[in-house]
Order: C-alpha cells, then sequence, then structure tokens
C-alpha cells in the first residue's frame, strides 16, 4: 500500500478480469477458520469412512507460515493444538482414551506454504489446483488404506511398523 498516491504496488503482472484478495490478519479469525477446516474435515471423513476411500489416520504433517505461531497468537502451538483433533486416537500402540502421548504431527514454519484452496482428498472433489499461501497453515494427514482395516471395520490405532508388516507386496499400487 502506497498511500501518498493512493495506490497498491502488486508485485506480478496484472490482467483485466484478475481476482484480488484482500486479508485481515487476526489471531481470532485465523483461529476460527482452522477449527471450522478441521471440524469440515472430520465430518467428511464420517461419510467417507464407510466406504472405500477415507481411510484410518495415522499421522499428520503441518506447514504453518512463519508470521503465525507465537506472533499471531501470543503464544506457541496453538494451530499444532487444534490439528492434533484430526488424528486424535492415531497414537502408536494405544488402544483406549487413556493415554498421555501427543498425537503424532510433525512440522516446520515456512515463508510461503503450498497446498490446495479448502478441502481435498475426500469423495470426488475436484481440487482447485495447487498455490502458494501466505498466513496459512496446510496440512496433509496421512492414512492407513490397507484392506484388511477396512474389511474389519477396524478404526483403532495400531502401531505405525504393524500396519506395514501386514500388507501384502503389491500393496503399494
Amino acid at each position: 500500500l502506497v498511500p501518498e498516491p493512493k495506490a497498491i504496488v502488486v508485485g506480478a503482472r496484472v490482467s483485466v478480469g484478475d481476482t484480488f484478495r484482500f486479508h485481515v490478519r487476526a489471531a481470532n479469525t485465523a483461529k476460527d477458520d482452522l477449527k471450522l477446516m478441521i471440524s469440515r474435515a472430520k465430518t467428511e471423513r464420517l461419510f467417507f469412512s464407510t466406504g472405500s476411500s477415507a481411510g484410518v489416520p495415522l499421522a499428520a504433517v503441518q506447514v504453518s507460515c512463519v508470521g503465525r505461531g507465537k506472533g499471531l497468537y501470543g503464544r506457541s502451538n496453538v494451530d499444532l493444538e487444534i490439528i492434533e483433533e484430526l488424528v486424535d486416537g492415531a497414537v502408536a500402540g494405544s488402544d483406549d482414551d487413556d493415554h498421555d502421548e501427543e498425537p503424532p504431527v510433525a512440522g516446520f514454519f515456512a515463508n510461503g506454504e503450498i497446498g490446495p484452496v479448502g478441502l481435498t482428498g475426500f469423495g470426488n472433489d475436484v481440487s482447485s489446483g495447487t498455490f502458494v499461501h501466505g498466513f496459512t497453515t496446510v496440512v496433509a494427514v496421512l492414512s492407513d488404506f490397507s484392506e484388511d482395516k477396512k474389511k474389519r471395520g477396524d478404526t483403532s490405532s495400531q502401531p505405525a511398523s504393524s500396519t506395514f508388516d501386514d500388507m501384502e507386496e503389491d500393496a503399494w499400487g
């Protein structure tokens, strides 16, 4: 923003018909939006869990903008605490709800996050494409799609190594 000539500087070629989005950086809005996306992902997983496409969540990988975290929220791990809900119960080796281990989430901060807009990976949704984002958190959930687990309807957690030991040689396609 250049206030004196009342202009906005864009670091790219602009064509007639291009879409611009203006965003406000606000902690509550960022947290609420992430909670909404996690809730939508969990809801969609419920509808596809009886079909062949949902899989059983094992872990998640989180990539967050360096502008988030303590600088945005005033404390650390706010995004992580919300994202852990996606894989809660996926702690290796725990068969009950009384486990003290953190859900398996790995991640890092970046200066530009790569991913789609909105949710993808459920049902027959067509991705909107891949974009470079700013001030966002991108999450990939790693799931077990083994036929044995789907046939039994088993969604309990198992150590990740046991899911690979039981797979046939052609399980990777």
